[in-house]
């Protein structure tokens, strides 16, 4: 990516965070939407990535922390000791959870695919294209 293009989005991304418009962010900067709208999108990917990246880090962490847990009470464990059974237990159903292993619950919920939720943002960012077109409409007549 070329440095001036990482320059903008940089700013691009403080715009976004400070709940500027696609419209504002362009004027301000002095590009045309499209590209601005390209940014977002690019700005976006990359967050939720980060934000993917983050969440497996944090449970490897927690997965590892039980790992050693396990390791250290499992003599204990095999030498039939109740208490330390419970707390093998304990750690097995807590990586259960933490890997998404565990019983699935009923919830009155939908689950969405990543591409669902990039279909959602992009109609949504050309819906706001096309009000912002329509209000440069409005505003010249």
């Amino acid at each position: 990516m070329s440095a001036e293009r990482e320059r903008r989005r940089t700013r691009v991304a403080a715009m976004m965070l400070a709940h500027r418009s696609q419209r504002q962010i362009a004027s301000a900067l002095g590009v045309s939407q499209a590209t601005i709208s390209r940014d977002v999108q690019a700005i976006r990917r990359e967050w939720r990535q980060r934000r993917m990246e983050d969440a497996t880090a944090v449970v490897a962490e927690e997965v590892a922390k039980l790992d050693a847990i396990e390791r250290a009470i499992l003599p204990r464990v095999l030498e039939g000791e109740l208490h330390a059974i419970d707390r093998l237990m304990s750690v097995m159903r807590q990586r259960a959870q933490l890997l998404g292993l565990d019983e699935p619950q009923q919830h009155e919920h939908t689950h969405l695919t990543m591409d669902q939720v990039e279909q959602e943002i992009a109609r949504l960012e050309a819906e706001l294209g096309e009000r912002d077109d329509a209000d440069r409409q409005h505003a010249a007549r």
